[in-house]
């Protein structure tokens, strides 16, 4: 969380929804998702979109955080930024979940 302390959950997931443009017609380009394998420390390590690993569309993106209790209940968590630009060469990014 933004203050340090750890967040309460058995597994959190990442969303990027991108938002360009429709490449055809209503076709929209694939969201893009990423486990934080470490929910206690916030880390995770790659995102996909197509296949494990493959990365993120480039283009803006706003974020989703989903957390998933021990009993299986998801709430969506309060994220800063809650948007972001992907680049070609986007490898770091860095989100707080506020209280």
């Amino acid at each position: 969380m933004e203050d340090g302390s750890p967040v309460n959950a058995m597994k959190i997931e990442l969303v990027f929804e991108p938002r360009t443009k429709a490449i055809h017609g209503a076709v929209r380009p694939r969201k893009g998702t990423a486990d934080v394998f470490d929910p206690q420390k916030g880390i995770f390590t790659e995102a996909s979109t197509w296949q494990p690993g493959d990365g993120l569309i480039v283009g803006k993106h706003v974020v989703r955080a989903l957390a998933c209790d021990a009993s299986g209940q998801v709430t969506e968590l309060s994220i800063s930024p809650s948007e972001i630009a992907v680049s070609s060469n986007a490898d770091k990014f860095d989100f707080k979940v506020r209280k």
